[in-house]
């Protein structure tokens, strides 16, 4: 096993980071990774890959800065979010090459403000529903709906 540690640690190009590659093109981080005995819920132990959790500062009167197991859950929730919000920044900028006047937005909405609603709505989920080049084929569906006070579609 401390062979395989240390071909890990040999892959990580010297910096101790794991690094994802989104179809984007962007990279998501996991900083300080390394393969470390850690204990299991079930008050047993197991190696697990870890690395630094994003936190904004360590706990007080934490001598080192929080750890998480990178679990298969996590590998997959991170890419996901990570997916979608690059889908919805280039939703973003389409709006704004269409002259969309973009309010606000959340994880998966974009808010308008519009004189033309049904209009700015259909252009709306044209661009929420073309996929970016890096997307491929991905199935993407939206719904639209206007009124005078913010509702979910």
């Amino acid at each position: 096993l401390a062979q395989l540690a240390h071909r890990f640690a040999a892959r990580l190009g010297g910096i101790g980071a794991l690094w994802m590659t989104l179809p984007s093109k962007r990279r998501l981080c996991y900083p300080g990774a390394r393969i470390e005995l850690v204990k299991t819920k079930w008050g047993g132990e197991k190696y697990a890959v870890t690395a630094m959790k994003a936190s904004w500062k360590p706990k007080e009167g934490a001598k080192d800065w929080p750890r998480v197991v990178l679990w298969h859950g996590l590998l997959a929730e991170n890419p996901t979010q990570a997916a979608s919000a690059d889908l919805l920044m280039d939703g973003l900028y389409e709006c704004e090459q269409a002259g969309l006047a973009v309010v606000g937005h959340t994880h998966d909405e974009i808010m308008l403000e519009s004189r033309e609603p049904r209009r700015d709505a259909k252009l709306l989920k044209q661009i929420m529903e073309e996929n970016p080049s890096w997307a491929g084929g991905l199935p993407l569906a939206a719904e639209t709906g206007s009124g005078f006070r913010y509702k979910a579609a």
